[in-house]
C-alpha cells in the first residue's frame, strides 16, 4: 500500500486515524497535511478519492491539505472524473477545493468547464472567485472575456481576481486595463500589488500609464502607496513622481553635508518636525510611541528609541541614504519563481530549503518550496531613497530633531 520513499508507519498511522474516524473534526486537517508531505502517488490518491471519507467535511479537508502542499508529487490516476464530478456538484466548499486543485496539478482538460464557473452570473461568489483564478493557471487564451470581466461593473474583487489571472496570460492587455483603473482611482492598491507580484510587471504597468496619461491626483495617490509598502520598482515609482510634480532627487552624501545638517537640527523645532515625520510617509512604515498599523507588522524598524541608539548624524545618513546601513532582519529580499511570480519580503529564519518570507504588506508568513524558486536577491532597505526630497531645508532639520529626540526623555 505505502510507497518505499514514504515513513511507513507514521503513514499507517495516519490512514487508521483517518479511516476509523478516531480524529475530531478539528484534528483532520493536520493528518491530511501529514499525508500530503510525506505520502507518495498511492497515498496521495487514498485521500483524494471521495470514497475514502466519512463525510464531506472530511474530504475537504483533505483536499486543502493536497492544495496547500509545497511538494510537486499528486495522486496517481485519472484526476479529471473526480474534479469533475465536484465542479458540478452542489457543495460551494468542494467546489472551491477543486479549483484549487486544477490550478495546482494544472488540468488542461478542465479548462472549459472551469471557464463555464468563472464567467456565469449563476456561479455562487465563493466558486466564480476561484474559477476566474484558476484561468490564469491553465494556459489557455482566454484574454477577451478576462479583459471585459474586468472592464464590467461587477464586485470590485472579482474584477481585480480577472485582473490577476489576465496578468498570468497577458500582461500588456492586463496593464492597460490596470492603469486606466488607477487613473479612474478604481482599486488602486490591489491593481498595483497584481503588477508588483509579475515578473516585469512593473515596467508593463509603467508603459501602460505613459500611454494612458493619468493626472497629477491619481499619479501622487498610486506613488504614495508604492513607497508606503517599500516597493522597489524604481521606473515605476520615477514614472509616477514626474506626473505628480513630486521631487526625488537626493543629495550626493558627503560628511560636511551630514555634519552641517546636524548643527542644524540640534537647534530646530521637534514639534514641527513630528508633522514632517507624517507629511514625508515616514509614519507609514515606522511605529513611535503606540502607533498602530491595523494588525500589520510595521514595515521598518520602530523609532522610539532611535535617539538614544543612534547619533544624530547616523540618524541623517539613515533618512537620506537608507541603503548606506540596513539594519540586520530589514534586508529585503526578492525572489521570482519559475513561473513568473515574484514575492517580496523579509527572510524569516529556516532549516528547510524551501524559503519563508513575511511579506511586507501583511501579517503572515509565506513559504516558497525550494523547487519553485528560479531567483533570489538581496534588495537592501525597503525605504526609498527621495522621501524627504519635497522637504525644505529647515523642514528637514525639524523632522531629524524630532527623530533625534526618540528615547532621550
Amino acid at each position: 500500500l505505502f510507497s518505499p520513499s514514504a515513513p511507513a508507519f507514521q503513514l499507517t498511522r495516519y490512514y487508521r486515524y483517518g479511516e476509523l474516524g478516531e480524529i475530531s473534526a478539528n484534528g483532520l486537517p493536520g493528518i491530511y497535511r501529514g499525508i500530503a508531505s510525506l505520502g507518495g502517488p498511492a497515498e496521495l490518491r487514498q485521500i483524494f478519492e471521495p470514497g475514502f471519507h466519512l463525510s464531506t467535511a472530511s474530504q475537504a479537508a483533505a483536499w486543502e491539505a493536497l492544495a496547500a502542499s509545497s511538494r510537486d508529487e499528486k495522486p496517481e490516476g485519472d484526476l479529471q472524473i473526480i474534479l469533475n464530478a465536484a465542479l458540478e456538484g452542489t457543495n460551494e466548499r468542494l467546489r472551491v477545493q477543486a479549483l484549487g486543485l486544477i490550478s495546482r496539478w494544472r488540468v488542461a482538460e478542465l479548462q472549459d468547464a472551469t471557464a463555464t464557473l468563472a464567467f456565469s452570473d449563476n456561479t455562487g461568489q465563493s466558486t466564480r472567485l476561484a474559477a476566474v483564478r484558476t484561468l490564469g493557471d491553465l494556459g489557455k487564451d482566454e484574454t477577451k472575456r478576462l479583459a471585459k470581466l474586468v472592464g464590467s461593473d461587477t464586485l470590485s474583487e472579482l474584477r481585480i481576481a480577472g485582473l490577476e489571472s489576465l496578468a498570468r496570460l497577458n500582461l500588456p492587455e492586463a496593464a492597460a486595463l490596470g492603469a486606466g483603473m488607477i487613473g479612474n482611482g478604481q482599486a488602486v492598491d490591489e491593481v498595483l500589488q497584481t503588477f508588483l507580484n509579475r515578473e516585469t510587471g512593473g515596467d508593463a504597468l509603467k508603459t501602460a500609464l505613459a500611454k494612458a496619461r493619468i493626472g497629477k491626483a491619481p499619479a501622487a495617490t498610486a506613488l504614495a502607496r508604492l513607497q508606503s509598502i517599500g516597493s522597489s520598482e524604481a521606473r515605476l515609482m520615477e514614472h509616477l513622481g514626474k506626473v505628480a510634480g513630486v521631487k526625488n532627487k537626493v543629495p550626493t552624501y558627503s560628511a560636511k553635508y551630514v555634519s552641517s545638517l546636524a548643527k542644524e537640527a540640534a537647534g530646530a523645532d521637534a514639534a514641527n518636525g513630528k508633522l514632517m515625520f507624517a507629511a514625508a510617509g515616514c509614519i507609514a512604515c515606522h511605529r513611535v510611541g503606540t502607533a498602530n498599523n491595523t494588525g500589520i507588522p510595521f514595515i521598518g524598524p520602530e523609532l522610539e528609541t532611535i535617539g538614544n541608539t543612534l547619533s544624530t548624524e547616523r540618524i541623517i545618513e539613515e533618512t537620506l541614504w537608507p541603503g548606506r546601513h540596513v539594519k540586520e532582519g530589514f534586508s529585503l529580499l526578492q525572489v521570482t519563481t519559475k513561473n513568473g511570480n515574484v514575492h517580496q519580503g523579509y527572510e524569516q529564519r529556516s532549516r528547510a530549503k524551501d524559503v519563508i518570507l513575511r511579506p511586507l504588506t501583511q501579517a503572515t508568513t509565506i513559504t516558497i518550496p525550494h523547487g519553485e524558486i528560479r531567483e533570489q536577491t538581496e534588495l537592501g532597505s525597503a525605504m526609498p531613497a527621495g522621501l524627504t526630497a519635497n522637504l525644505s531645508r529647515q523642514q528637514l532639520a525639524d523632522l531629524i530633531r524630532y527623530l533625534a529626540e526618540q528615547g532621550r526623555n
